[in-house]
């Protein structure tokens, strides 16, 4: 069934109007310049955050939209990719999320006391890690979470994460609605699962009609799926336990579509 079919949309995207972008350079707690653009001046705060190996420009299409729509945004090249310096080599990327919490930061400094967290693939698991730490992140999604990509781990995180959190994950990827199930079953706060056809991380946007409808709705608190409350939750999906995948370790790709 198309997502619309199943979207009550409560709000009008402004999608008309020409967004402000500038580049911006930030500092991390332990020294790393990292490269990064931020969209649009006022309103709510959106950090987002790419996929291992790619970089910020994956998010150029839908950061506009969202500057359009009223947030203020910041799209980060994490350390090794793009345009910003320091290495993402080996096993454990855990360090990365330093590098989410300075594009979090600096919306602070600017002025933003709600800020949300967007991630595909990798960044989807630092994005959950950094909102479980950080009290000014009040909601997450997740595009293609994994249990663990190269040492960045979700099942602990979110068990203290409180807030609401939007998943959305590929139904022709069995670890990822398998994945998708596993946070579902421990999210503490408001959540949703949404299944789509295809797609992988930030592709998922791109590749299923209306899919960035569901997130744009989704940040701006006016999601609802027909007959339920707002941000309640959608299970459909079955799986069994994933501890033993967390505990072993699934490298980011071997899950390919």
């Amino acid at each position: 069934m198309p997502l619309l079919a199943r979207l009550v949309v409560l709000a009008t995207l402004a999608l008309g109007a020409t967004a402000w972008a500038g580049d911006l350079e930030l500092q991390t707690a332990d020294g790393v310049t990292l490269r990064a653009t931020s969209y649009g001046s006022t309103g709510q705060g959106v950090v987002l955050v790419h996929e291992v190996n790619r970089s910020r420009a994956d998010w150029a299409g839908f950061a506009g939209k969202l500057a359009r729509s009223g947030f203020q945004v910041v799209a980060v090249d994490l350390r090794g990719h793009g345009e910003s310096s320091g290495e993402a080599d080996g096993e454990d990327l855990s360090g990365l999320v330093a590098d989410v919490q300075a594009a979090v930061g600096w919306l602070q400094e600017a002025g933003v006391e709600r800020v949300a967290v967007v991630g595909g693939g990798l960044g989807a698991n630092l994005a959950l890690n950094v909102a479980a730490d950080e009290a000014v992140v009040d909601n997450a999604v997740l595009l293609s979470p994994r249990p663990n990509i190269r040492g960045v781990k979700v099942l602990r995180a979110i068990e203290a994460y409180q807030g609401a959190l939007l998943i959305v994950a590929a139904a022709d990827s069995t670890l990822g609605t398998r994945t998708a199930t596993a946070l579902e079953e421990r999210a503490q706060g408001p959540h949703h699962v949404e299944m789509v056809a295809t797609g992988e991380g930030v592709r998922i946007l791109t590749r299923n009609a209306d899919a960035e409808t569901v997130v744009l709705t989704w940040l701006r608190g006016v999601y609802q799926v027909e007959g339920d409350d707002p941000l309640d939750s959608r299970k459909e999906v079955t799986t069994g336990d994933l501890s033993e995948i967390e505990t072993t370790g699934v490298k980011y790709g071997e899950d390919k579509l």
